[in-house]
């Protein structure tokens, strides 16, 4: 039983070593890794709704420019778009340069 107490005492000692002691060969404790995981971890934490808000701008920006579009749609079918000029032209004229008779007849 004194034995097993005693490996028992052993065990928390290297522990405390390690954690609370920075040996010559180890970069960096396991204390200051811990310490820095818990600090980046609460930073992430604090940024999330910051990040979901920015995503949720992005959404609505995305979701009115569709709307957007689809009233300009529903507008230029109904005939109330302004000064709406004709885009195919169901009689082309020929350029200036053409001479009569060459392209098209």
């Amino acid at each position: 039983m004194e034995k097993w107490l005693n490996q028992l005492k052993n065990g928390f000692n290297q522990i405390k070593t390690a954690f609370f002691e920075q040996r010559s060969g180890a970069a960096i404790s396991p204390f200051k890794a811990i310490l820095g995981t818990l600090i980046l971890t609460g930073l992430f934490v604090m940024m999330l709704p910051l990040i979901m808000l920015i995503f949720m701008v992005q959404m609505g920006l995305i979701l009115v420019g569709m709307v957007a579009v689809l009233f300009m749609g529903t507008r230029k079918r109904s005939g109330q778009w302004p000064r709406e000029e004709k885009l195919v032209n169901p009689k082309p004229e020929s350029a200036e340069t053409d001479r009569e008779g060459e392209i098209g007849g």
